[in-house]
C-alpha cells in the first residue's frame, strides 16, 4: 500500500509503495426489517441498521533514502493509515409491497407476483471514511414452479 501522513491525502509519491503487516478491525452488525400485512394484497415494512466497526491496525515503518526521494531521506510509517478508520452507522428505511399470491391461490391471477419498494438512508454515523447512504429499490418477485403442478 502507499503509506500517506494524512487521511485526506489523495496522491502518494511511488516510493510510498511498500508492504505493509495489516490486521483489520472487527466488525459487528445488527438489522432488523419488521413487517406489517395491511390485507391480502399489501405490506408495509421498515429496517434498521446498526454497524460498527472497531479500528484497523497497520504495522510497518520505512527509511527512505535521499536518492529516492530527491530531498532528503524520511520514514514513513504504516500506523497513519490507521486513521480514521474507525466507523459506527445507523441507517433507517422502510418499504410497501404489493402481492397477488391471494388473488393467484383463488384463481382470480395467472401470473404469481410480488412487487415492492423500498428505501433506506444512513441517518448518523461516525468516523472519517463512513459514507451517507441513500438507496432505493424497486424489486419484482415472480414465482414459478419447477417441479410438478
Amino acid at each position: 500500500m502507499r503509506i500517506i501522513d494524512l487521511p485526506n491525502e489523495e496522491l502518494a509519491p511511488l516510493y510510498r509503495e511498500q508492504k505493509i503487516h495489516r490486521q483489520l478491525g472487527t466488525t459487528f452488525e445488527f438489522e432488523t426489517a419488521p413487517r406489517i400485512v395491511v390485507n391480502d394484497y399489501l405490506a408495509i415494512s421498515g429496517w434498521y441498521l446498526y454497524r460498527n466497526h472497531k479500528q484497523d491496525d497497520y504495522t510497518g515503518a520505512f527509511t527512505i533514502p535521499a536518492a529516492v526521494t530527491g530531498f532528503s531521506d524520511i520514514t514513513i510509517n504504516a500506523a497513519t493509515l490507521d486513521l480514521e478508520t474507525a466507523q459506527t452507522e445507523h441507517r433507517l428505511g422502510g418499504g410497501i409491497s404489493f402481492s397477488n399470491l391471494y388473488s393467484f391461490e383463488k384463481g382470480k391471477a395467472k401470473v404469481p407476483f410480488e412487487v415492492q419498494y423500498l428505501h433506506w438512508q444512513t441517518v448518523k454515523g461516525a468516523g472519517g471514511n463512513q459514507p451517507k447512504f441513500f438507496t432505493d429499490q424497486v424489486q419484482l418477485r415472480l414465482y414459478a414452479r419447477i417441479f410438478g403442478k
